[in-house]
């Protein structure tokens, strides 16, 4: 026996009003599903809001068809069967809900049984539903910033390190690797540590770098520009400037360009204009 819109008659008809005076008055989307008859029995205006069904309602509709996912398609398969229903676990995860115009909502939807006592098996299912749209916009935009904040790290010439406050390193390019000579996957891997270490030892004057390395860190607000020379024989120029968020300072931007050739042709202009270009011996304005 049935009552109104198929649905099954009897004790459960009874708790249908308090079932929904109850979901009415939850912020989120939520409706109730027969287990027998995997049909809605109970919904809230946020429901019908969500599914874009603010005419008809839910009532009286499959379950599998409000949100058509293989996920839920499987989950609905095993209520129908009863041996499996009773060990059935909640479902909850991120999905997508297609709503009655066509558009589609990123949700996240959780399914879970509710048990009354009277029966081994749950009779009834709780389906409850929230819009993730504008978080999902949000990390959809955020990414898309740090997209074009690498890009624009990549296509300059100097390499650049950003750090937070204490040193952990919080973005660089591959320019900046490849000019300290520090392993990718070393960088990569966010061994902050290492790196910091490898870069120590990379100059010529490791505690002399480190007393600088250490007053920047300490003058939180502090612009500098050093050289620094390392084993290897480059130059570089290395230039930090705090970083701001928000009107604080959130880290800082170390910023590094090799001077080597540069310093190079400049000394090789000075020699051939202190020298005879074809004997090597000082010339008249040395003399």
């Amino acid at each position: 026996m049935t009552g109104a819109a198929g649905l099954p008659a009897g004790d459960d008809q009874g708790l249908l009003p308090a079932w929904g005076a109850l979901v009415d008055t939850l912020p989120d989307a939520t409706w109730i599903v027969d287990a027998r008859s995997r049909r809605v029995v109970a919904d809230n205006a946020a429901a019908r809001k969500l599914l874009g069904r603010t005419g008809g309602g839910l009532l009286g509709l499959q379950a599998e068809a409000l949100i058509a996912t293989p996920e839920d398609m499987a989950f609905w398969d095993e209520v129908r069967d009863e041996a499996a229903a009773g060990a059935r676990a909640p479902l909850q995860s991120d999905t997508t809900l297609c709503r009655a115009d066509g558009s589609t909502v990123h949700i996240t939807r959780s399914i879970r049984a509710l048990r009354d006592g009277r029966s081994a098996l749950p009779r009834h299912y709780v389906v409850v539903a929230s819009d993730r749209s504008a978080w999902r916009r949000a990390e959809d935009e955020r990414e898309q910033v740090v997209a074009e904040l690498q890009a624009t790290l990549e296509s300059t010439a100097d390499g650049i390190l950003v750090t937070d406050l204490v040193g952990r390193i919080r973005a660089f390019n591959r320019r900046f690797a490849t000019t300290w000579g520090i392993p990718e996957d070393l960088l990569k891997s966010r061994q902050d540590a290492a790196v910091h270490d490898w870069m120590r030892r990379s100059v010529a004057d490791p505690e002399a770098y480190q007393r600088q390395l250490q007053a920047v860190q300490e003058a939180t607000l502090l612009s500098a520009t050093e050289r620094l020379t390392l084993h290897s024989g480059q130059v570089l120029e290395r230039v930090t400037r705090p970083l701001w968020c928000r009107g604080q300072a959130m880290g800082r931007v170390y910023s590094f360009r090799d001077l080597s050739e540069q310093l190079a042709a400049q000394n090789r202009i000075e020699e051939l204009s202190l020298t005879d270009p074809l004997t090597g011996l000082p010339n008249r304005r040395q003399l």
